[in-house]
């Protein structure tokens, strides 16, 4: 936190301002045990929840489908988020850390799995990834850092990526994400 002081002529008057140097977006008070709703999020103070359900009906050239509905903790300090077309969730931490999660429409996917993807992997997923706008949080502008940890982890239909998670980090961030389940 920054203080601000500005002294003005032989009448002294302070002038204090009080501002963060980094803001997040799930702040909450320690009272609120029962977390605070926004959106798709609850923010606990010592953990956030991304429930995601919609009844917005999705299509494919002529055929519909139905968002899939999932529920997942994520760490705190969340900076930004991005939730575009049902099927793409990314979420913003400090240090150029991500989590995003793809959801798979045709399930392609049937076996849970983790594992760290190749460079030439990661750079091929992240090129896949719809771009609604340009934002400094954008992940695929994050330098990929062989000093952090990149992970895959495939649950069901579901693909996670822990995008440059630092080392002290990714125990708390992978514990959160291994949370990820669908709500039927």
């Amino acid at each position: 936190m920054r203080i601000i002081m500005i002294a003005l002529c032989p009448c002294v008057l302070f002038l204090v301002m009080l501002t963060s140097c980094s803001r997040y977006i799930d702040k909450v008070n320690r009272g609120a045990e029962t977390g605070v709703r926004n959106g798709f999020f609850i923010f606990y103070p010592d953990s956030n929840m991304l429930i995601y359900t919609s009844s917005v009906g999705l299509s494919r050239d002529t055929e519909k489908m139905s968002p899939e509905h999932f529920k997942v903790m994520l760490p705190k300090g969340i900076k930004y988020y991005e939730i575009t077309n049902s099927t793409d969730f990314s979420v913003y931490y400090d240090g150029r850390q991500a989590i995003w999660i793809r959801i798979d429409f045709d399930k392609n996917l049937r076996r849970d799995t983790i594992y760290n993807p190749t460079q030439r992997e990661l750079d091929s997923l992240l090129e896949s990834r719809p771009i609604v706008q340009k934002s400094k949080y954008d992940i695929t502008a994050k330098a990929f850092s062989v000093k952090r940890k990149s992970v895959l982890v495939k649950k069901d239909g579901a693909i996670i990526l822990l995008y440059n998670i630092k080392p002290n980090k990714y125990g708390q961030f992978y514990k959160s994400v291994n949370s990820f389940s669908f709500i039927k």
